[in-house]
């Protein structure tokens, strides 16, 4: 996606819809599904996609675009996806992170976004560990947050994609 300029200045949901086609070639994909509840509470959540193994395990992404750290906007999204959407309790869920920052800010901004998972978001559920896990992209850092949710293990992962300005 970063390598086509139509989604350098796009909207969230195009790019998430971008990332859901290619996954179609060997994954089912949903996006805009309604799943558990509103953050206001009063209906059902829309979650920005979904996307289901051959063995039918779903796995849930909810992406935002950021320009900077905002605390509140990534808190909200986490919490959304980590319990508001999530009534099953899936192994796993992605949280993708479209960096829209000027270059060469990019590992200053994960390592920010970093130690704000680390020591500030507030998880519905005990979080367990946190580890960087190596990509083949330099635009690209991933996070994956481990939780405790009914005695079980569960997986956060947070995807950050530098989007081209």
């Amino acid at each position: 996606m970063q390598e086509n300029k139509i989604f350098w200045t796009t909207d969230e949901n195009s790019r998430t819809k971008q990332i859901l086609d290619l996954l179609e070639l060997n994954y089912n994909t949903k996006d805009q599904s309604q799943y558990g509840i509103s953050n206001m509470g009063k209906k059902p959540g829309s979650v920005d996609g979904v996307v289901v193994d051959k063995n039918r395990v779903e796995y849930f992404i909810e992406a935002l675009n950021l320009q900077n750290l905002n605390k509140e906007y990534i808190q909200m999204h986490i919490n959304k996806l980590e319990s508001k959407y999530d009534s099953k309790g899936l192994k796993n869920k992605f949280l993708i992170v479209y960096c829209n920052i000027a270059d060469s800010s990019f590992e200053a901004f994960f390592e920010k976004f970093y130690n704000y998972v680390n020591s500030e978001v507030q998880f519905d559920y005990s979080k367990l560990s946190i580890e960087k896990i190596n990509s083949d992209y330099t635009n690209q850092r991933i996070i994956k947050t481990v939780h405790l949710r009914e005695s079980i293990e569960v997986n956060l992962y947070h995807i950050l994609l530098k989007i081209p300005k």
